[in-house]
């Protein structure tokens, strides 16, 4: 039996509200995480072709979104780094709290 997890409708729907610079964000939560591509995309339990695919801009579905979100709350300042405030004042400081 596979045990897959459903979404609150209101984030299925959140989407279509992320940051214009979103790959970007992807790109320094993995950064913050200090992980490699491969082993970030495991961890998010993505193939690596596809977090390359959202790095490239295409935007994620909402179980990538989930397991965005569930990765980012795990690093300090890690929600408000893909979805608030200015890039260039982030800081990748800070790893990854399994």
């Amino acid at each position: 039996m596979t045990h897959r997890t459903y979404l609150p409708k209101r984030l299925m729907l959140f989407g279509a509200d992320l940051p214009d610079d979103f790959p970007d964000r992807i790109e320094l939560l993995r950064q913050k995480t200090g992980l490699s591509r491969e082993a970030f995309a495991h961890c998010l339990n993505v193939d690596p072709r596809q977090l390359r695919k959202w790095m490239k801009g295409s935007r994620p579905g909402p179980d990538g979104l989930f397991a965005l979100f569930t990765m980012a709350e795990r690093l300090p300042d890690g929600l408000s780094l893909l979805l608030h405030g200015n890039l260039k004042s982030k800081s990748v400081q800070g790893r990854f709290r399994p």
